[in-house]
């Protein structure tokens, strides 16, 4: 009898923490989503408006170009209210992700300037589970909020468009 009734606090216990707690890597948060959506479509649009680039200066441009555009929707993003970025703890690392993709090509538009051609094809950064980080990013969001477009983890592509 005792027993049952510890089994039965436990899992009490347990579901209003789970149920109190982030769904984990799941942005729920609905303000954080709303901002999320209009900003990712506002960099999705300046990303797919960007030509494709022959030469290398012109590609490491283009990328340039589109890594603005990720900032700007990062940086704005990040303007809510710490109070309310904090209520959907997968929203901070979600942006690290966005962060850490510029970075990736920052560098690479640096050494297809040095090299004047690509140095190998464009690596998109890794998750801890050894996967590419856009899956995570893309994860994170229900019914494609946010999709990463294609042309920032594939630079080189001739097609621009992220669909």
């Amino acid at each position: 009898m005792i027993a049952s009734s510890l089994l039965v606090v436990g899992l009490i216990t347990t579901a209003a923490v789970l149920e109190s707690d982030d769904a984990s890597g799941l942005i729920e948060n609905g303000p954080i989503l709303a901002t999320i959506d209009d900003e990712c479509a506002v960099m999705t649009d300046q990303v797919d408006q960007l030509g494709s680039a022959g030469q290398p200066d012109d590609l490491a441009e283009t990328i340039r170009d589109q890594n603005e555009a990720v900032t700007t929707m990062v940086e704005q993003i990040r303007l809510l209210p710490r109070a309310v970025l904090a209520q959907d703890r997968p929203t901070e690392a979600w942006l690290r992700d966005w962060d850490r993709l510029v970075t990736a090509r920052e560098s690479y538009a640096k050494a297809l300037e040095a090299n004047g051609e690509p140095a190998g094809r464009f690596e998109v950064p890794l998750d801890p589970d050894g996967l590419p980080i856009d899956l995570r990013m893309e994860d994170a969001l229900l019914d494609d909020v946010c999709r990463v477009p294609e042309s920032l983890v594939d630079p080189d592509r001739r097609d621009r468009s992220s669909v």
